[in-house]
């Protein structure tokens, strides 16, 4: 019996985006993913409140038999609260919707998915693994699991946030430009009179015309030099809002 590596999604964007773990491709179905166990997709940020619609199949798997040919359930949960539960699933499509309430358009929030009804062969599968009997290898390929696939996460409009056919990148650059709030957060030396200093005010400056929002950060070391440049001085403050940092420091002050 030949075994293979399946490669599973890992984060592919910075915190406070978007990033997905827990889902797998495989040749059964190459349209959609399967879940192990359990698997995240963290949405990013978004004016509220907004419907989001889950779709996915299930599709028996030709291998499948015995204890594997039913259906696994599934559970859905955003931000730990409980948005949808599927069981006796027929073959064929499946979707839900559930809204995503007002308050996330600073952070992003966690859809989990946890199947149900996988632990005996899922445990089979370990024991496969473990053991090396022959009698317990076929689970380790975990057809069951494969039968519940997850293919797209739209909005209830039809805007695709995920698109799991496009194995590259599922996460759509599309949406992304649309709600990805952009922004920088730029640390150095903003007042004083150094050149160091002058590099970080040119990025305020190239920021600012670029239209990015920016907040800046001053840097909480002694500087020698006169704190001579006030252009930017109503802006400084200590927080770092933005999911990006630059900060502008020389080699010598880089230990401090």
């Amino acid at each position: 019996m030949r075994f293979a590596v399946q490669p599973s999604l890992t984060r592919t964007q910075p915190p406070g985006f978007s990033r997905h773990e827990g889902l797998c491709f495989d040749e059964f179905a190459q349209d959609s993913v399967w879940i192990r166990e359990t698997a995240c997709l963290q949405l990013p940020p978004v004016d509220g409140p907004l419907a989001i619609t889950v779709r996915g199949e299930y599709r028996p798997h030709p291998a499948a038999r015995g204890l594997e040919t039913s259906s696994p359930g599934l559970i859905c949960r955003l931000d730990g609260r409980l948005v949808a539960t599927l069981d006796d699933l027929r073959p064929g499509p499946f979707s839900f919707t559930f809204t995503m309430p007002p308050g996330h358009t600073s952070r992003s929030v966690a859809l989990t998915f946890a199947l149900r009804g996988v632990f005996l062969t899922n445990l089979l599968a370990w024991l496969g693994r473990v053991t090396g009997l022959t009698v317990w290898q076929r689970f380790r390929a975990q057809n069951k699991n494969r039968q519940l696939r997850l293919a797209t996460v739209e909005t209830a409009e039809g805007e695709i946030i995920f698109d799991f056919a496009n194995r590259n990148a599922p996460y759509s650059a599309a949406f992304a430009r649309r709600h990805t709030r952009l922004g920088l957060n730029i640390a150095g030396f903003l007042t004083p009179e150094l050149g160091v200093g002058e590099s970080a005010r040119c990025m305020v400056r190239a920021a600012d015309a670029a239209g990015l929002p920016a907040a800046l950060i001053p840097l909480q070391l002694h500087c020698k030099n006169r704190l001579g440049d006030q252009t930017y001085a109503a802006r400084l403050q200590p927080d770092h809002p933005h999911a990006v940092n630059v900060v502008h420091l020389d080699p010598p002050a880089s230990r401090d």
